[in-house]
């Protein structure tokens, strides 16, 4: 994480108290960093790539079978997609809600009114439904949302934890336990198969990069961006930044500031 401590110099953040008096505290101090200090600081937050953070198909960088060559996003090309949406028997585009969280990823409904936006040029009309995520997650689980938004982990740092839960046809156990769309391809399936049982690493980041490479080019999925999460902390302060984004006491080292 960046080192935030120019812009907190003055302030010992460590020492405030838990409770209405600490929190009032806390904002006090907040009020006296200067917006300049605080925006420089942020810039520095950044990840190298914060610039274009859109989402490959199913899965962000760093695990087993990454395709960095596919990890960009698709180019949008309006007109085509007009003429597409002629084809199809919508000249004039179609109704359709779209169901988002409003409470669970960063910036989630801002995002989906983003997406709203960005769909009327093509003569779709979005109705954007924003809920908490209890709610959300209920109504796709009663397959009543046609459109919805879904962010996915990856817990085991492999692709195919991803591939088979949400792009496997829906049978039993971890096969499509989350594959509320009611998606089912033949192929995919037997891709995704494959790699559990394939010890080849090659072989079977071949099989996971086939798998990704269908879901872009059937567009089973619409990938909007890889969230990214930054932690600050004084620079005395040392913590495992962990990709689950839960900082644990356990991993964290306070040194003796200078």
């Amino acid at each position: 994480a960046a080192d935030l401590a120019p812009v907190f110099a003055d302030t010992p953040w460590l020492d405030i108290q838990p409770g209405v008096e600490g929190q009032a505290d806390l904002l006090a101090r907040l009020k006296s960093i200067k917006p300049a200090a605080l925006a420089e600081a942020m810039q520095r937050l950044q990840p190298p790539d914060a610039a274009s953070p859109e989402a490959s198909p199913a899965r962000a960088g760093g695990q087993p079978g990454n395709t960095p060559d596919i990890d960009v996003p698709l180019k949008a090309d309006i007109e085509k997609a007009k003429k597409l949406m002629a084809e199809a028997g919508y000249p004039e585009g179609f109704e359709l809600p779209m169901h988002c969280p409003n409470n669970r990823y960063v910036n989630d409904e801002e995002i989906c009114q983003a997406v709203v936006a960005m769909w009327a040029r093509i003569g779709m009309k979005m109705r954007l439904v924003a809920t908490p995520m209890a709610q959300h997650s209920l109504t796709f689980q009663k397959f009543e949302a046609p459109l919805y938004m879904l962010g996915w982990g990856v817990a085991t740092y492999d692709a195919q934890y991803t591939l088979q839960a949400v792009a496997r046809t829906k049978t039993s156990g971890p096969d499509g336990n989350f594959n509320w769309s009611k998606l089912s391809d033949a192929r995919l399936d037997g891709l995704i198969d494959a790699m559990k049982t394939e010890v080849d690493v090659p072989k079977r980041n071949a099989l996971i990069r086939e798998a990704l490479l269908r879901i872009r080019d059937e567009s089973l999925f619409i990938p909007l961006h890889h969230q990214i999460r930054p932690w600050a902390m004084r620079s005395n302060v040392e913590t495992v930044h962990r990709s689950d984004d839960r900082p644990e006491a356990r991993f964290t080292n306070l040194k003796q500031a200078p």
